[in-house]
């Protein structure tokens, strides 16, 4: 991949953005085990992105020697702040 692996990583968020758009469209199918009118199940398509996402990523930091432990500390910082939108203390 010449581009250092960053068009796939856009492809791969991308995909992983349509499943969500879905699932928001459709919330009655996140925790169900019903399908989507496009006949797929919405969780199991969203795990299959969410890995393809993570490929990707680590693609990407590997390709372009990024650091890894900024990387984690940048994402623990992250799921804090999430937490605490989310309400959890």
């Amino acid at each position: 991949m010449k581009s250092y692996g960053l068009v796939k990583l856009m492809e791969e968020s991308a995909e992983v953005i349509q499943v969500a758009a879905k699932m928001i469209a459709y919330p009655k199918l996140i925790f169900g085990s019903k399908l989507h009118p496009d006949g797929t199940n919405l969780r199991t398509r969203l795990v299959e992105e969410i890995g393809d996402c993570y490929a990707a990523l680590e693609f990407v930091v590997t390709k372009l020697d990024l650091s890894k432990k900024l990387i984690r500390e940048r994402a623990e910082m992250k799921h804090k702040l999430f937490k605490q939108w989310d309400g959890e203390p």
